[in-house]
């Protein structure tokens, strides 16, 4: 890498990003090979405690790192960012990729660009924009709720090839994948940031005092032929950091050899909170269970209500503008509208989504937006896809042939508080035609 004269991305961002790409196209399985470990020991040696340290840092911010990227992608994506992209130019999208890989070389991780071979231009464009929107669902968590302890990794070209868990003596191989998915989310984080027209960061600066303090040589070595210079001193801060946060736990094996599992298990500090306005003892929304998997809106609905205890959902606007929906007025529908919500965003149950859904529809056009303006049923029911799935809008519609000889504006919820049987929307009442079509009788005569 050192002896490679690259292009200069002010001069022509394209030229140089393509011989970034050559460069990688034969670095990545290179690097990532067993053979490539077998050498980085003929060359550094066995690793010490030191490079375990740097093992132990790089983990925990690549967690930190994975978390930022989710809060920051989901609220995107709720807001709508997935169909703006995808309705970009080619030539658009090409350009944010581009100022994305610049900006991690400003940020000073251009050299971990030769672990991802296999995110070229091509591979983002695909299928017409789609392949970067892939790219980013890897690194979306399911839970903001707490820092995730393992960080999500991205094989190389569909290969097997994530952090070694089970096999600990390849300590190299797994400061590789821990480099090549920290530019990966870096370069995913600046290309959203630059599509918001965010500005660019500040070059790092070397350190003007000597870093030699608290590392050994090989540690030294080690870091700077991995990471470059500009972020050697980022990484001495980190594992500084790490022992005064980790104290705690790191105390139960002080004065024990360190090892690949015990540099993993005193990564995470205790956590107190993972966003530092998130208050975890008044979490409204929990883990997802049964394995269920949230969209990324939803992810984003439910880290936005854990910061808001006192909101009962999200609805946003036009613009994307988040506003927010409260019963207070009316706790005797605000219990069980929580309940119901509650239930709908840990389990995905189809019926009590759909419950949810339907007085969403009827009751968010009512809320009073920040604009002045007003919702629309089909603004919702878009918010509600994006959240839910397609399906809903299926199921809420059952729901509405259904109680639609009640009284106008009745929802399941409010039959739920009457002590009424909510119907399944997975099975279709036998007499189902003949309540379709007095339904769309009674609806055309009613408009």
């Amino acid at each position: 890498m050192d002896d490679i004269r690259l292009p200069e991305y002010e001069a022509n961002p394209l030229a140089w990003n393509s011989a970034w790409e050559n460069l990688a196209a034969s670095e990545t399985p290179y690097t990532l090979s067993s053979t490539q470990s077998v050498l980085a020991v003929h060359r550094y040696g066995e690793p010490t405690e030191s490079i375990l340290k740097v093992y132990r840092g790089y983990w925990r911010y690549l967690c930190r790192l994975q978390y930022d990227l989710t809060v920051k992608a989901t609220l995107a994506i709720a807001k709508g960012f997935e169909g703006q992209w995808l309705a970009a130019t080619p030539t658009v999208r090409r350009n944010h990729h581009l100022e994305g890989h610049i900006r991690v070389a400003i940020a000073g991780f251009e050299s971990f660009r030769e672990l991802c071979g296999d995110i070229t231009l091509a591979s983002l464009e695909r299928n017409s924009g789609k392949g970067f929107l892939e790219l980013l669902g890897v690194y979306i968590l399911n839970d903001l709720s707490t820092l995730p302890t393992t960080p999500v990794t991205f094989p190389y070209n569909g290969m097997s090839q994530g952090i070694p868990l089970s096999s600990d003596i390849d300590i190299w191989h797994a400061l590789a994948v821990l480099d090549r998915n920290m530019y990966i989310c870096f370069f995913l984080d600046y290309t959203l940031n630059s599509w918001a027209n965010a500005p660019r960061p500040r070059p790092k600066a070397l350190s003007k005092t000597s870093a030699s303090e608290d590392l050994d040589p090989q540690m030294m070595k080690i870091i700077k032929s991995t990471v470059g210079r500009s972020s050697f001193k980022e990484a001495k801060q980190e594992l500084r950091q790490c022992q005064k946060d980790d104290w705690p736990r790191h105390k139960q094996v002080c004065g024990k050899k360190m090892t690949p599992q015990t540099a993993r298990n005193i990564a995470i500090a205790p956590q107190k909170n993972a966003s530092e306005n998130l208050d975890i003892s008044q979490l409204q929304i929990g883990l997802a269970i049964g394995g269920y998997k949230r969209s990324p809106a939803l992810v984003s609905q439910a880290y936005l209500l854990n910061l808001h205890p006192d909101i009962d959902y999200f609805v946003t606007d036009s613009s994307g503008e988040f506003n927010k929906m409260t019963m207070k007025d009316a706790p005797s529908i605000q219990k069980p509208l929580r309940a119901v919500r509650d239930k709908a965003m840990t389990t995905g149950d189809r019926t009590v989504v759909a419950v949810l859904g339907e007085f969403l529809v009827v009751m968010g056009i009512k809320t009073r937006l920040n604009s002045g303006d007003k919702l629309t049923r089909e603004s919702v029911m878009n918010q509600l896809v994006l959240e839910y799935g397609e399906g809903i809008r299926k199921d809420i519609h059952v729901l509405e042939v259904i109680s639609y000889n009640d009284t106008p504006g009745m929802t399941q919820l409010v039959n739920m508080m009457m002590g009424k049987e909510v119907c399944d929307v997975s099975a279709l009442p036998t007499n189902w035609e003949t309540l379709e079509s007095n339904f769309q009788k009674r609806k055309t005569l009613r408009n």
